[in-house]
């Protein structure tokens, strides 16, 4: 796992200044602490940290080839190498090293962009074409490693995490308030936005090529075509575990004791020959603990327990937290992440998530919704009116996250939109006429994204139209960008076998019925790996990995909301209604209302423009 930049000038004659890319290679040091690397020619310079998990005597980079002008750094793992390899071997090829970006380098030289429909993997590569000055970069199938660019007037840069474009001498710190309007809704910032108005997240599952001062961008995977998938879910399963397991040092696992995460510690321990240690994260309140779950998978699979229970300085992990993510992100289960991942890396570099199985195997207790949605659509009208009439909108606002009254009214209030509009309302943090009032013309529209989105999966029901969308949009903007920035933060690389390509393309082939029905949806994944799970596991709610937002900023935080929030540096930046942000925390305060995910959504926006100023 590493940390990756570099400028391309338009100019070769002016050169690249090595200070320059060493101080945007430097602040990535958290991605890479084992090593660093930089290459510099005419017009173009790369630069590189490394995190030692392949091939640590001779896994360094940037890896070249003089003769064919070809330079290479990537970020992430390549699960299948030692095959492509063997492959490249056989047709004569010769290595130096026993690393994966070598074997990256020599199969870009025979196939270029061929050659990403080869790789089984997670990855942001990078390569420098000499002769023909091109710069070629591509990121993995669901975009588990990140890649923000940026194309200057005279000059083109890459790299892993903003915070090191920001180290560049003409970088352009004007904030995008379409941005800003997508994140307020979504809580995330879609690719290819990024925060700033002029850097660009490069898509998961393309590639793009820089010559001659235009730069072409290209998809070259896309699960929904891949068409009707032969196999067994549970085969596939042990295949990605297994190739997830592929380190020259020692692997552990994410253990929450749900179902994903169990099945993947118990493949682990079937496949490996030394005992597998599984983490743990658990809280004091019992409504977000799933300590005891996991410490009882543990017991029945038979690997060593690592836990530890959460009493967070909350005010100061928030503030860790908002620098670790490096761009905006309301997602407040990135807390109990990165202490995680802290726990996790005082044993070792590398651990297994559950990470993508609620998208693919349909877990999440929305995609119920949304099924049940579907068939009251087809009740009578007047029934309807009847059943779920304008009345529970004076249903009193619950002031606890997870209660059926509060599901139940969010769950009613949009029935009578359209099945997308409706998902786009139970998913966004604040309604279309909540972010109206709060940036005025600045509020763009945002529910576009989910709805073209959804249909171009070309799904034949609602609930995979929004699955579809998770899939390219929440998973990879959201989930794995936070386990991306809170793992690597401690210098730590999460793998998540369920997003495994070949499973991806598999579980979105199969029917809904068979991935939604039961309890707790996942049928077929439960049904397959029956004999993986306790009892205890199989019959449990779920849970998520979540925390008492409204509760702290209510409590633990009340101060600095209002610190952060109605100050004058936030009033005084012009891009929301003081008097509408007002409403929002006193209302929230004083137990009115529950407002802690739009808090939460405006606090960590206000923490990270002043983090970004430093």
């Amino acid at each position: 796992m590493c940390g990756i930049c570099g400028i391309i000038n338009h100019d070769p004659a002016r050169p690249v200044q090595p200070e320059e890319i060493r101080a945007m290679r430097d602040a990535l040091a958290h991605r890479g602490p084992d090593d660093t690397g930089e290459w510099f020619g005419p017009g173009a310079g790369l630069g590189h940290r490394w995190l030692a998990i392949i091939d640590p005597e001779g896994g360094h980079q940037p890896v070249s080839d003089d003769r064919a002008g070809l330079h290479l750094i990537f970020n992430g793992e390549i699960y299948n190498h030692r095959e492509l390899r063997e492959e490249l071997e056989k047709d004569g090829v010769e290595f130096r090293t026993k690393s994966d970006s070598e074997v990256l380098l020599r199969l870009f030289e025979r196939d270029r962009e061929r050659m990403l429909g080869r790789l089984v993997g997670m990855f942001a590569i990078a390569v420098w074409d000499e002769k023909d000055r091109s710069l070629f970069l591509a990121r993995d199938h669901i975009g588990q490693k990140p890649l923000y660019y940026r194309h200057g007037a005279d000059r083109f840069a890459f790299a892993s995490e903003l915070k090191s474009l920001r180290r560049m001498s003409d970088f352009d710190e004007n904030v995008s308030r379409s941005a800003i309007s997508f994140y307020l809704s979504y809580q995330y910032v879609p690719h290819p936005l990024s925060i700033y108005e002029n850097v660009f997240k490069l898509p998961p599952a393309h590639y793009a090529v820089f010559r001659d001062g235009a730069l072409c961008v290209e998809r070259w995977w896309n699960p929904f075509d891949a068409g009707a998938k032969s196999g067994s879910v549970r085969e596939t399963l042990e295949k990605a575990v297994e190739a997830c397991m592929v380190s020259d040092v020692p692997v552990g696992s994410f253990l929450s004791g749900g179902i994903d995460s169990t099945i993947v510690t118990a493949l682990m321990a079937a496949k490996s020959e030394k005992k597998i240690t599984a983490f743990n994260i658990g809280f004091d309140e019992p409504e977000y603990d799933e300590s005891g779950y996991a410490r009882q998978a543990a017991d029945y699979i038979g690997v060593e327990f690592v836990g530890d229970v959460a009493r967070p300085n909350v005010p100061e992990a928030f503030r860790r937290l908002v620098d670790d993510l490096d761009e905006p992100m309301a997602d407040s289960s990135a807390i109990p992440m990165s202490l995680l991942s802290g726990l996790t890396s005082g044993h070792g570099k590398v651990a297994l998530s559950g990470d993508g199985g609620d998208e693919l195997f349909l877990g999440y207790p929305r995609y119920k919704a949304v099924a049940l949605a579907a068939r009251i659509d087809r009740m009578p009208r007047f029934l309807r009116r009847i059943l779920f009439g304008g009345f529970w909108k004076f249903v009193p606002e619950s002031l606890e996250q997870k209660t059926f009254r509060r599901r139940l009214k969010r769950f009613v209030s949009a029935l009578a939109m359209e099945p997308m509009r409706r998902y786009y309302e139970w998913i966004t943090i604040f309604s279309d006429e909540q972010k109206a009032a709060l940036m005025g013309a600045d509020a763009t529209d945002t529910f576009g994204l989910l709805r073209d989105s959804a249909y171009a999966a070309r799904c034949s029901d609602d609930v995979s139209k929004a699955a579809a969308f998770d899939i390219e949009y929440y998973l990879p903007c959201d989930l794995m960008a936070k386990v991306d920035r809170t793992s690597m933060a401690h210098s730590l690389e999460v793998r998540a076998p369920f997003l495994d390509h070949r499973l991806v393309e598999l579980a979105v082939s199969l029917s809904v019925k068979d991935r939604l029905r039961g309890e707790g949806g996942k049928f077929v994944l439960r049904k397959e790996c029956d004999d993986l799970l306790p009892r205890c596991t199989v019959n449990r709610p779920k849970m998520g990995f979540g925390v008492p937002v409204g509760r702290w900023l209510r409590e633990d935080m009340a101060e600095m909301v209002r610190d952060i929030l109605l100050d004058s540096t936030s009033c005084g930046r012009g891009l929301f209604d003081a008097r509408c942000v007002e409403n929002l925390v006193l209302m929230h305060l004083k137990g009115r209302a529950d407002n802690g995910a739009a808090l939460w959504a405006l606090m960590c926006l206000e923490w990270w423009m002043r983090a970004a100023k430093k």
